[in-house]
């Protein structure tokens, strides 16, 4: 959703319900993701995330990320499937604490380019058997070893 998260919470704020403490941590959600968004169109065009961001973009992002698993547990106490923990969501936080290294840009893609079809090969092949959050670790364990061997040819 990149250069849709100003617009997104404008949206947000023009029909969402005061009231609802959802709604207000959605708000919260969104403007973090403003500021995330922001943070990488500023950095597009280094190699990876400056040193006088890299903190923040971190916070940020975790904090979105418990956010957003706090918000799917809420939902689904009223029934509802909204927030789920995509694998997406574990993939990002470990290319987040990267970024001082590698720019989000340069590893993180969006489905049916390079980086998800390899992230999606890597998955058939540790997973058999597997469920949960132990499919999560193994692929995270091959694509953390991957990214490793792609990076120490540079």
């Amino acid at each position: 959703m990149a250069a849709l998260a100003q617009p997104m919470l404008q949206l947000w704020k023009t029909f969402m319900d005061e009231a609802d403490p959802g709604h207000k941590k959605i708000e919260t959600w969104l403007k973090m993701n403003v500021r995330t968004e922001r943070i990488l169109k500023e950095n597009a065009v280094c190699f990876a995330i400056c040193p006088g961001d890299y903190p923040n973009f971190t916070k940020w992002s975790f904090a979105m990320a418990q956010l957003h698993r706090s918000l799917g547990q809420h939902y689904a106490e009223e029934g509802v499937a909204l927030f789920s923990d995509t694998p997406k969501l574990h993939s990002w936080l470990p290319t987040v604490l990267n970024s001082s290294f590698c720019n989000p840009r340069l590893a993180w893609c969006f489905r049916q380019e390079d980086y998800m079809a390899v992230q999606k090969t890597l998955a058939k092949s540790p997973c058999k058997g597997l469920k949960g959050p132990q499919v999560t670790v193994k692929i995270l364990q091959k694509v953390g070893a991957g990214m490793h061997l792609q990076l120490k040819r540079w």
